[in-house]
């Protein structure tokens, strides 16, 4: 049986077409001659470059099929030509320095960037220039009279630069676009054109990437040459999740057992490392990328070293002396903890919300595993079900999921939880039953298993050329279908088996074979289509990835600069020639020869924070013929963590389809948190349901964080007739005057024995809000969002002034209220929890409600929890006119997984007067009322003797 004849194409437009009168590149080892076995011949020009390459130029649109061959085999493909509907795209190009070239679209967080703008031929892959030609600009300018005005759309909500300004010159044909971005990253958005055309031509929506990185390391190539390589090595790509930027590369046959490639900026620098302090003798088997400035790598000598700054390396002494270890696993995919969002977002801050790290030996019947990048190792055996194959880390189920070969010789399932160190079975490939004949299974050939980028529960399990896929992260599978081009051929191969199998963030599957023949599909359907332009049969140094876009992409590596090359698969022509191939099919084939779905879209966020006792709704429609799909399909990674509802509605056709064999499908979804103080992560996506490899439709996706949303917060209500009040315009102390005997510090348990004064901080507290000393002081509080008002605290809280102040009292006892038990109180709490600042002594997590438990108590004690509902409220004490720091802290655990807490502060006026104030105005009064008496009878007795004396 001859083989059949390997090609592809060796350049590739920007919209991964090809289009009528585009020259288009076909490179073939194998390949004597090729020509156009079209009836109009004179349709595609073909022009052979050199011993290997041929250009191709087709003048019709359609299917053109063009027969190849060589001195033992001849054999055909077809190429899809297409009008071209957009003449241009758009170009965007920032540089670092003007004088680097080669680092465009790469720029640091915190600073300002200008970028240029233009329009370039669509039919142009590469854009080398750093302003536009004499084409591109007048084809810019006459396109910005005509009306033309960018449109910049990001792809993540949570992704994004700012734009500051944006201004056209007519002079360089160009906009300038300033932008800053604030973190590091890599930022994928969209450009779109506002509808305007010049000569029937318009610009097409054009998908780009800028890179954020956090510094520019200086060139550190270094001399490969003297490391050992191996002739039948694999190429390997090393990435973190969390670090879209970077890359590691490994090829033993091009860069040596001791050496790698490595990208910080998505491919558009490589930089070469060999490490010499490794021994001589030792290899490098795996890697692991703990961040950007951190790697973890292992030897073939089961040594395990951390390589920090692509500079030290040191070497960590962690496993057992008679433990060999041929594995490391980190998480498959990257989401974000709170903290992330909250705090910063800075590329070597981020913290993946799973931090597990797992060791093993293949076959083995034991794994460790850390949460503390190999400081420590916890132990975990599985001999009572096998030995290992294979390991992945789920980010969000925070589990283990383990293939294993079982003691009769079979592929099983293990899920391991390493909080609570169990484990449970999932799919036995030994009792379990095919869909596809109801026979048994009993599969031991299975290697691999692969989470898939969706971030949801989807698994993938592979081996020789079983593909079975799983949407329940092994608990149940289901088979998966290599369809080839030519069943004869594939026949032939001997010992075939899938060596990779790469998903990406859009729910696409790409699988490569050890005859590096490439499959695609999707999940969501249970086949995977041979692509026709695969890899060289012998070409053990390429492997295949998914870009940012969803792009398919062939990476093969190079002894020399540039030591990577990357070359895109046209998976779009792929499907419109199966599409038209199909088509051709008799009726009786029932085989689609389009896409069923005709719209689809889903208003989900891009994240979501549900609080305690909130919910989350979004809708999601599609617009297909009927009879091809029954609705919008769901997948939710944590589930166990969801209240989830929904409702569907079918929608009368809408105006722009007229045909009554089309309808609408509605799905409207409402998401609450399971529990009330479980918290947690869950992603989910949304697609149509029985999508087909001929739909490019990407799905929509979300992640769920049942958290505290970042900015949430309480804020103290102020009264109406103080609302005007500020720190501007109202009038303070600096410092607060602390009477002796009415402060505590609360430290040492004493009373103040003389007065003091604390500092006091507007910004912090606010301006003191008046209240007066005779009138019992309830607060009341507001939970926020940002400055957005979600609802009145009405739940339990607790006050403490700051400053130790003790010249109040609380209204309630506990006879007022509902306690069976002896309520907390702070002096109870201060004591059990002796932090330095006592607001912290007393919160959701140590708060115990006073009604849970029976037992003895004082009812006569004070009652010092406030709530709308107990009506409890602040006496003041004291005999003066002074001023108070207070925060308030909601305790109840299940209103809010936030801690949330205010700060605010009061002038509390119209105080009694002291006692010997009191005595002295008595005394006072009295001696004054004496000496009126006094002086009114001498007055009295003048004015009567005088009388007298006149009368006589």
């Amino acid at each position: 049986m001859m083989k059949n004849i390997r090609y592809y194409y060796k350049s590739l437009n920007y919209e991964n077409r090809f289009y009528t009168n585009e020259k288009f590149d076909f490179y073939s080892k194998d390949l004597i001659n090729i020509k156009n076995d079209d009836n109009d011949n004179n349709s595609c020009a073909i022009n052979k470059k050199n011993n290997n390459l041929w250009s191709i130029q087709c003048s019709n649109t359609g299917i053109h099929k063009f027969i190849i061959n060589n001195s033992n085999t001849t054999s055909n493909f077809n190429v899809n030509i297409e009008k071209r509907n957009h003449c241009y795209r758009w170009n965007f190009i920032t540089l670092y320095s003007e004088g680097i070239i080669t680092q465009k679209n790469l720029i640091t967080p915190g600073e300002e960037f200008i970028a240029k703008l233009w329009v370039v031929s669509g039919q142009v892959e590469e854009i080398d220039n750093i302003v536009p030609s004499n084409f591109e600009k007048d084809i810019t300018v006459g396109l910005y009279m005509n009306g033309l005005s960018p449109n910049i759309k990001f792809h993540d909500e949570e992704d994004f630069f700012d734009i500051i300004d944006v201004s056209f010159s007519k002079s360089d044909g160009y906009w300038t676009v300033r932008l800053l971005a604030h973190r590091a990253g890599l930022i994928t958005f969209e450009i779109e054109n506002n509808n305007i055309h010049l000569f029937n031509c318009t610009i097409e929506k054009t998908n780009l990437s800028l890179s954020v990185v956090n510094k520019f390391l200086k060139n550190q190539n270094e001399d490969l040459g003297n490391d050992k390589t191996i002739s039948n090595s694999t190429l390997s790509i090393y990435q973190n999740p969390c670090y879209k930027n970077f890359f590691i590369a490994k090829s033993d046959k091009d860069y040596g057992v001791r050496s790698f490639v490595y990208s910080n900026d998505n491919f558009k620098t490589i930089k070469t490392k060999f490490i010499k302090q490794i021994d001589d003798n030792d290899t490098i088997i795996d890697i692991i990328l703990v961040d950007t400035e951190n790697i973890l790598i292992l030897t073939s000598s089961n040594k395990l070293y951390k390589y920090n700054n692509m500079s030290t390396l040191e070497l960590i002494n962690i496993f057992p002396v008679d433990q060999k270890i041929t594995n490391l696993k980190t998480t498959s995919f990257c989401t974000p903890d709170i903290n992330y969002i909250k705090i910063t977002r800075e590329n070597n801050k981020i913290d993946n919300y799973n931090n597990y790290f797992v060791a093993f030996l293949y076959k083995d019947d034991r794994f460790y595993f850390t949460t503390d990048k190999f400081e420590s190792l916890n132990l975990t055996y599985v001999k009572h079900y096998g030995s290992i194959i294979d390991i992945v880390i789920h980010p969000l189920n925070t589990s283990f999921i383990l293939l294993i070969k079982n003691n009769n010789d079979a592929n099983i399932i293990l899920i391991y939880d390493p909080e609570k160190d169990k484990i449970r079975e999932g799919f036995n490939f030994e009792k379990g039953l095919s869909q596809k004949d109801g026979n048994m299974y009993y599969i031991n050939s299975l290697e691999k298993l692969v989470i898939s980028d969706l971030g949801t529960n989807e698994l993938f399990i592979y081996g020789k050329m079983n593909l079975f896929y799983s949407p329940n992260s092994g608990e149940y599978v289901y088979e998966m279908s290599l369809i080839n081009i030519d069943d004869e051929l594939a026949s032939s191969i001997k010992n075939e088996k899938i060596k990779n199998l790469i998903t990406s963030k859009f729910g696409n599957i790409a699988v490569q074979t050890s005859a590096n023949r490439i499959f695609y599909g999707s999940s969501v359907i249970p086949e995977l289509y041979e692509i026709t332009s695969g890899i060289s049969e012998d070409d053990t140094s390429s492997t295949i990835k998914f870009d940012e876009f969803g792009n398919l992409f062939v990476i093969t590596s190079s002894k020399d600069d540039p030591y990577l090359i990357k070359r895109r698969i046209p998976i779009h022509n792929e499907l419109s020639i199966k599409r038209y191939e199909n088509s051709n099919k008799e009726a009786k084939d029932n085989i689609i020869s389009e896409c069923p779905i005709y719209e689809f879209s889903s208003d989900i966020k891009s994240e979501y924070f549900i609080d305690i006792g909130e919910s989350l709704s979004f809708n999601s429609s599609v617009t297909v013929k009927s009879g091809y799909l029954n609705g919008i399909s769901f997948t939710y990674s944590n589930i166990d963590l969801l209240n989830i509802t929904y409702t569907d509605e079918e929608i009368k056709n809408v105006d722009k389809y007229s045909s009554n064999s089309i309808k609408t499908l509605n799905r409207n979804v409402q998401i609450t948190n399971k529990y009330k103080t479980k918290n947690g992560i869950s992603n989910v996506v949304v697609a149509p349901h029985n999508n087909q490899i001929e739909c490019e439709i990407a799905p929509k996706s979300s992640t769920i964080y049942l958290k505290c949303p970042p900015n949430r917060h309480i804020r103290f209500n102020v009264p109406e007739n103080h609302i005007g009040l500020n720190c501007d315009n109202t009038e303070y102390p600096s410092s607060f005057k602390y009477f002796k005997k009415y402060w505590k510090d609360w430290q040492k348990n004493e009373i103040g024995k003389k007065d003091k004064h604390e500092f006091f901080d507007c910004s912090i507290y606010g301006p003191p809000i008046p209240v007066y000393y005779s009138s019992e002081f309830i607060p009341t509080f507001s939970l926020y969002d940002g400055d957005t008002f979600i609802k009145e605290v009405d739940t339990e809280y607790i006050l403490i002034e700051d400053k130790g102040s003790i010249a109040y009292s609380y209204s309630k006892k506990l006879k007022d209220t509902n306690c069976t038990s002896k309520a907390q109180t702070w002096s109870e709490m201060i004591l059990k929890y002796p932090l330095k600042d006592i607001t912290n002594v007393w919160t959701p997590q140590n708060y115990v409600s006073c009604e849970k438990d029976k037992s003895e108590f004082n009812k006569n004690d004070e009652y010092q929890i406030i709530s709308l509902n107990n009506n409890n409220g602040i006496n003041w004490r004291g005999q003066n006119n002074m001023y108070l720091m207070f925060t308030a802290t909601v305790v109840d655990p299940e209103f809010s997984y936030c801690t949330l807490k205010a700060k605010f502060a009061l002038y509390v006026y119209g105080a009694s007067m002291k006692t010997y104030m009191q005595l002295l105005l008595v005394f006072g009064t009295i001696i004054l009322i004496v000496i009126l008496l006094f002086i009114s009878y001498f007055i009295y007795k003048r004015f009567f003797i005088k009388k007298k004396e006149k009368v006589a």
